[in-house]
Formats: C-alpha cells, sequence, structure tokens
C-alpha cells in the first residue's frame, strides 16, 4: 500500500483567509501548511473560489507567505452527541 499526499501552494493572503491552488477537499477539511521555517498552521477549508481554496487558519498567521505548502491532513472533526448531552457544557480542549 503507498501513501499519497495530497497538496496545495499558498497563492495570497485576504484579510485572515488563505487562498491556495489546491489541495482537494471539502468544506471542514483541515489542513496543514508548511512555512518556510519547518513550522506548520493548521487550517480548515472554509469555502472555494473559482480554483482557489479558501482556508482559516487554526492559530496565528505569523509567518504564512506565498508559495508555503498546504497538505491535506484529514476530513472534519466531528462530535456524535444524542439526548444525554443537552444541557452539558462540554470543554473541547
Amino acid at each position: 500500500m503507498s501513501c499519497i499526499s495530497v497538496t496545495g501552494i499558498v497563492k495570497r493572503l485576504a484579510g485572515l483567509v488563505i487562498e491556495s491552488r489546491g489541495p482537494r477537499g471539502a468544506v471542514g477539511d483541515l489542513c496543514n501548511i508548511q512555512l518556510r521555517s519547518g513550522e506548520l498552521v493548521p487550517a480548515e477549508i472554509i469555502g472555494f473560489s473559482g480554483e482557489l481554496t479558501r482556508l482559516f487558519p487554526l492559530t496565528s498567521l505569523q509567518g504564512v507567505a506565498a508559495g508555503d505548502l498546504v497538505y491535506h491532513i484529514s476530513q472534519g472533526q466531528w462530535v456524535h452527541a444524542g439526548h444525554s448531552m443537552l444541557g452539558r457544557v462540554l470543554d473541547g480542549s
């Protein structure tokens, strides 16, 4: 079995939104942006504009630049909840 990596490349930043050419994914999928320093910035796919994928960073944008690589890492995060969860406070950290 081979490991296939789905990648894209940062094209521009527009406010707090990162626009990249790829990777292919769906709204809610998670990605990592690899900075030139090697540091990873997690981001979520929030939409599409023409051929561009729109990403929202989950941490600081510090260091993100055009040309950085974007790796698709997983489908979105889900929490299964039933009636027993109604009225409860959850700590997501």
